[in-house]
């Protein structure tokens, strides 16, 4: 019976995992093959989400989607944070003034923005065959949550960006300034920023491609 035997680790390319086969059947040669070639790219892949493997021992450094993920976390926890942190008082909240279905839907929307933002978060950092599907849901998370600002007071006359007549809302060369919406502004050039790192990254578009 013929035998399947490996001389060396490292194929005439240099690619890691490349069996050198010596006499061996055709039908083993070929499977053996596809499964040398299924097992680098799930290594790649889960090389490229950040997981080490068997394939190489170097210690993981921080590339593009990495760092696409860290600034996306950023933004998706400090905007719960900041949200909850301007609306759970007096000013919001617990604002006498503000009738009682008001402050209803209020705590409804910070609850809401915490889960959805737990799940933008698990979405990211889970492992998957596919990285840039929860990296585009957690994305997706941030627009939806921060462009409203841009546009409801359009969509719905008689609504403010204010939470009161007595709020001061400061002015530069005649321009007001409304802090909610810089807020939004920022988080979402932070989330842009993210998403160009993640998707320039040749490993992730080597996943979308092999995906495809």
């Amino acid at each position: 019976m013929s035998r399947l035997r490996r001389r060396d680790d490292t194929g005439p390319a240099g690619e890691p995992g490349a069996a050198i086969l010596d006499t061996v059947p055709a039908s083993a040669a070929a499977a053996f093959r596809r499964y040398d070639e299924f097992r680098r790219k799930v290594a790649a892949l889960m090389r490229e989400a950040g997981y080490s493997t068997s394939e190489s021992q170097e210690p993981i450094t921080m590339n593009r989607s990495t760092l696409g993920r860290v600034v996306l976390t950023f933004v998706l926890a400090s905007g719960a944070i900041v949200a909850v942190g301007v609306d759970w008082n007096k000013t919001h909240l617990f604002n006498p003034a503000w009738h009682e279905h008001a402050r209803f839907h209020d705590a409804l929307m910070l609850l809401i923005l915490c889960g959805v933002t737990i799940v933008g978060l698990w979405m990211m950092w889970r492992r998957s065959m596919e990285p840039q599907v929860g990296f585009n849901v957690a994305a997706w998370i941030v627009v939806i949550i921060w462009t409203p600002f841009f546009y409801i007071t359009w969509l719905i006359p008689g609504t403010s960006l204010l939470a009161g007549p007595d709020v001061p809302l400061p002015v530069v060369a005649g321009v007001p300034l409304y802090p909610n919406v810089l807020i939004a502004g920022t988080e979402l050039l932070l989330a842009a920023l993210a998403y160009k790192l993640f998707h320039s990254d040749p490993a992730s578009t080597a996943a979308r491609v092999a995906n495809a």
